[in-house]
């Protein structure tokens, strides 16, 4: 792993998914799972980072199979996040400390973005999933719903939540290694010669 320098601090901030327009107007038959995934975002930026529960056979297949067009149960609904979303953590004992990755093409055949307008496409990008243990898992969302941490609307430093939590670490040491250099650029931090993330 890539020595990461601590000297910088970002701001984090709590999103609730259900409270996104365009994510329940999406989702509008699988409402009831939004409520159960705990997200973050980095900085003022649409960098997302979502915490997905256990997905049933994640390890047997990689890149796993999905229908966009079939969010009939709570398996299509996580696969559909993790192919619509750029970050996400979820647990599974066979894979944990593994970083997978979805390449654009296969999320460009799979949510079919040829056919939607072109002034409607985001960036190319991959989707990146954080594999951690279950045990990991359950800390981290326990520490997300935890008092002190989590507060609807709130946001807060990496360098204040450090000093009891575990999740800020795991996010700087893993998360932001796999930031696109534009969005590192907006958070005013760089990767040196050397593969650091040093302020600009």
């Amino acid at each position: 792993m890539r020595h990461i320098k601590q000297e910088y601090n970002y701001t984090i901030h709590f999103l609730s998914l259900l409270e996104n327009e365009e994510m329940v107007d999406y989702y509008s038959g699988c409402k009831k799972y939004l409520k159960n995934i705990p997200a973050l975002q980095f900085g003022p930026f649409e960098t997302d980072l979502f915490f997905i529960p256990e997905i049933e056979g994640i390890s047997v297949k990689w890149p796993p199979e999905h229908d966009e067009n079939n969010l009939l149960n709570e398996r299509a609904f996580f696969l559909s996040l993790i192919y619509n979303n750029e970050f996400n953590i979820t647990p599974c004992n066979k894979l944990a400390g593994q970083v997978k990755i979805i390449d654009y093409q296969r999320i460009n055949d799979v949510l079919e973005l040829n056919k939607v307008p072109k002034e409607f496409h985001g960036p190319k990008r991959s989707s990146k999933v954080f594999f951690v243990t279950q045990e990991e898992f359950q800390l981290f969302v326990k520490e997300l719903k935890s008092k002190g941490f989590y507060s609807k609307g709130s946001s807060f430093t990496t360098e204040s939540l450090e000093e009891k939590f575990k999740l800020p670490f795991f996010i700087k040491n893993f998360v932001l290694q796999q930031l696109r250099p534009i969005v590192l650029g907006k958070l005013g931090r760089v990767k040196d010669v050397s593969g650091n993330i040093v302020k600009l």
